[in-house]
């Protein structure tokens, strides 16, 4: 009887070792797939990113080029009665607000590449969530029913907030247009430990314990060959004019910088859920400081956030709203040497600071920085503030601000740019309390940061 089961046992036996066979190919092409994907969308960021810091120093130009403009009809205006000046005015205003919403595209496309300068920190996901609330039900509209779960115990993350609720804002308003009859629409937190086995099938995780966030909606839903476009910037959906595209490619950029992952569960008709992980932290260390008990997972991420300091101020974008008053702002004849590769640039904010009462010297790069300085002799004393770019060719602002120092240990320093974050990361030399200053500009903005550097003890 055990002889006539042998043959029938080894048969099983050798079925089960070439299905498990199949199964763990079939495991591993997708594993590849998905990796193959990963590095597909990590290349676009790089391309969104560079583009990205080319059209926010344009931006810089058309935006504050056109507040000149916008003084001088002004001015032109109020001492003529021709009527035509009012629609000069209104052109030149056209150009800043379509400006306005570069800039907004500029910070999502920096946003998908992981190229933006951030103040990551310990910081509680329900918390997030729960402040945001009223901004995401107006978000979401009358017409959507919006229902929030948090979990006790869905923990804390390490990541910069303004980009978590960007995140948040993002997948409602995806949702919201995805149910235009109105529908519901669930935001719910929990804490989740993943396994070996887990993480292997997730491109960018590590094991252990994590915060879970999902946003859920029972709208149109994705159709299934669609699916593997979603991150990618410009994908959108929507009709043309409706939608610039970068909503899920912004999400997805923003949690993988921050060592997470984002998947996508749709089908049309039915309804979509996004899922975000992030690696969970000790909660105690938002008392300790911003970068204590921040987990491998996270501080192993390819140019993190964990890289950048925490002494760097970013300071906040202001939108382009013409002239300003800066009579509160204005120098006492400081001298400032500025340094920009880019002429359009430089000639700009030239202009802005010379007319407010600063003494400007000016270079095309850090050699011709540092020629100036080292020939000032004893005059070299009363350069004031250093306000360099951090990408130039040859030399990155940093390492400038480190000789610059070196020839004069009492100058403050600024640093400007519209993509830092790769330069900070890499090389993780910059001084303590230095100001980092976002391209796109505006003159107010550039005054407020000169001045409150030029008066900080």
């Amino acid at each position: 009887m055990t002889q006539a089961q042998d043959p029938v046992a080894a048969q099983a036996e050798r079925e089960w070792l070439s299905a498990d066979a199949e199964r763990r190919r079939i495991e591993a092409r997708s594993l590849e797939a998905r990796r193959h994907e990963a590095r597909r969308l990590e290349s676009l960021g790089k391309l969104a990113g560079g583009i990205a810091h080319d059209f926010n120093n344009l931006l810089a130009v058309v935006t504050n080029y056109a507040s000149f403009v916008t003084e001088e009809i002004t001015a032109a205006a109020a001492e003529s009665s021709d009527g035509r000046w009012k629609a000069v005015l209104n052109d030149v205003e056209q150009i800043q607000r379509a400006a306005e919403r570069a800039t907004v595209l500029t910070r999502q496309l920096l946003a998908f590449g992981r190229r933006e300068a951030i103040k990551p920190r310990v910081v509680s996901l329900n918390r997030v969530v729960a402040d945001l609330e009223q901004a995401l039900r107006d978000v979401a509209g009358e017409g959507v029913r919006l229902t929030i779960s948090l979990h006790p115990d869905a923990g804390s993350v390490f990541a910069d907030r303004d980009q978590l609720e960007q995140v948040l804002v993002n997948l409602v308003a995806n949702a919201r247009e995805a149910m235009p009859d109105g529908g519901m629409l669930t935001i719910d937190t929990a804490q989740v430990d993943l396994d070996e086995d887990t993480v292997a099938a997730r491109v960018g995780l590590r094991p252990g314990s994590h915060a879970r966030l999902r946003v859920s909606d029972d709208g149109v839903g994705i159709p299934e060959d669609l699916l593997d476009l979603v991150f990618e910037p410009f994908f959108t959906t929507k009709v043309k004019g409706e939608g610039s595209g970068l909503g899920l490619a912004t999400v997805y950029g923003v949690i993988s910088q921050f060592g997470g992952h984002t998947e996508i569960v749709s089908e049309a008709g039915a309804g979509t859920t996004v899922t975000c992980l992030l690696p969970e932290v000790d909660a105690e260390a938002a008392e300790t400081g911003p970068l204590a008990a921040v987990p491998e997972s996270v501080a192993a991420v390819p140019e993190s956030v964990a890289a950048v300091p925490e002494s760097v101020v970013t300071v906040p974008e202001s939108p382009a709203t013409g002239p300003e008053s800066t009579d509160d702002r204005a120098g006492g004849g400081e001298t400032i040497l500025l340094v920009e590769d880019e002429g359009a640039i430089r000639e700009m904010t030239q202009r802005i600071l010379a007319r407010n009462g600063y003494q400007v010297l000016t270079a095309s790069g850090a050699a011709e920085a540092i020629a100036l300085v080292g020939g000032r002799h004893e005059a070299r004393d009363d350069i004031d503030l250093l306000i360099t770019d951090v990408i130039m060719p040859g030399m990155h602002g940093g390492e400038l601000a480190g000789l610059i120092r070196a020839l004069l240990p009492t100058v403050r320093v600024a640093y400007m740019s519209g993509y830092a974050h790769p330069v900070l990361a890499a090389r993780g030399r910059l001084d303590a309390d230095v100001v980092l200053l976002k391209k796109p500009f505006t003159e107010g903005v550039l005054l407020e940061t000169v001045r409150r550097t030029l008066s900080d003890d």
